[in-house]
């Protein structure tokens, strides 16, 4: 297979049918919200999810992964086509792209994001977990059994391996490297790497649009710009400001200054008395490095979102339903990053709702956040039930 062939079909299944997923819970979301980052953000989202959801039960029942790999992608591929369709109106909104640029701050994050990709795709990984998952990926897009039913080492079979095989992830990896052709160890570390740095950062400026949201937008006489109402009726006092010969940000400068400033710590949080590889900035195939720099601050997104909206958007019978449809699959993803994130993303989702529902005293989003939760949580504890059984403590 050419590797221009191999390319291509990395960007339709990890480009193209994580965005034609993304529509539809991107539609159940604020206008506002109607963005392409939005779009790949929840398709991802809502493919892992769904990837976790048929995974762990397929590798207990079965233990082969043959028609696990040939009906999975079969089943993105329709879901794909299906929330295309039925967003197809919403397609002019999701890729109204504005560039600023004649925004300083804007290139100087567009610099540090592509130097610290560059760095992670050229930097080598001195580090034994990638070795033994790479190495259980690569074993099992070989063979037709799966699920950590072979040695990373050999190949050869062994026993399921209670520890890791709840993970998704990997499996993942092992699918896209029989879809694209590409190795799973390079599909980890380059293409993912890549959709993990791109989707922390939006997920850093999409935050940081709601924390600058009172601040005066610059006025432009662009045709695109006089179309955003919303911006340009913000654009008050302005002229004000400037009297005091003091620099005051507009709401985009300062947007792109918070996400350069998160951008710069992220450079030089390397170091550390335990290791010295970070999981965002060397470990980022890791699944502890999409729990932390992705589901972590996207799930304070949500209840920010959440907790500044009226309970006027989504279905009428269902308010903010896309919010929580993609609440609830962030849990499933918790799940398929690893130990880490079946302990922490339940927790950390439910507190976060519970947080802010009282602090805003709006209980219906800790209710609705806990009903879309119940799924997940079936899966966890039958999860946890097996490991403390292989491990002897109950029912042994």
């Amino acid at each position: 297979m050419s590797v221009i062939i191999k390319v291509l079909l990395c960007i339709l299944w990890m480009v193209i049918i994580p965005g034609c997923i993304g529509c539809l819970p991107t539609k159940l979301m604020h206008k506002k919200y109607h963005t392409l980052g939005f779009v790949l953000l929840n398709g991802y989202i809502c493919m892992f999810g769904i990837f976790q959801m048929l995974y762990f039960p397929t590798a207990l029942k079965w233990k082969d992964s043959a028609y696990f790999y040939k009906y999975v992608p079969l089943l993105f591929v329709i879901l794909g086509f299906v929330s295309l369709a039925l967003s197809f109106k919403k397609l002019k909104q999701f890729f109204h792209i504005r560039v600023p640029y004649k925004n300083i701050f804007f290139y100087i994050v567009l610099v540090m994001i592509a130097f610290m990709i560059y760095k992670r795709v050229t930097l080598g990984v001195n580090d034994p977990d990638d070795s033994y998952y790479m190495g259980i990926a690569m074993a099992d897009a070989a063979t037709d059994g799966a699920f950590y039913f072979h040695s990373a080492f050999t190949g050869g079979d062994i026993m399921f391996q209670y520890r890791y095989g709840y993970m998704g992830l990997i499996t993942f990896y092992s699918m896209m490297q029989r879809l694209t052709g590409i190795s799973a160890s390079v599909v980890a570390h380059i293409p993912m790497a890549i959709m993990v740095f791109l989707a922390h950062y939006y997920v850093i400026y999409e935050i940081g649009k709601i924390l600058f949201d009172k601040l005066p937008v610059k006025v432009v006489k662009s045709k695109e710009d006089k179309e955003d109402k919303e911006e340009t009726e913000v654009a008050k006092g302005a002229e004000e400001k400037k009297k005091d010969n003091k620099w005051h940000p507009d709401k985009e400068s300062a947007v792109y200054l918070f996400t350069a400033m998160v951008a710069f710590l992220d450079l030089f949080y390397n170091v550390s008395v335990y290791t010295s590889q970070t999981f965002l900035f060397v470990r980022t195939w890791h699944g502890k490095s999409i729990f932390a720099n992705v589901i972590v601050p996207y799930v304070l997104l949500l209840m920010i979102i959440l907790a500044s909206e009226n309970q006027d958007v989504g279905l009428k019978k269902f308010p903010n339903l896309g919010y929580y449809i993609i609440t609830g699959f962030l849990v499933f993803v918790s799940l398929m990053t690893g130990s880490t994130g079946m302990i922490l993303g339940p927790l950390f989702i439910g507190l976060s709702a519970l947080v802010t529902a009282i602090g805003n005293k709006k209980p219906g989003i800790f209710v609705y956040t806990l009903l879309y939760m119940i799924p997940a949580m079936m899966m966890i504890i039958r999860i946890g039930l097996i490991l403390l059984s292989a491990k002897g403590i109950i029912f042994g």
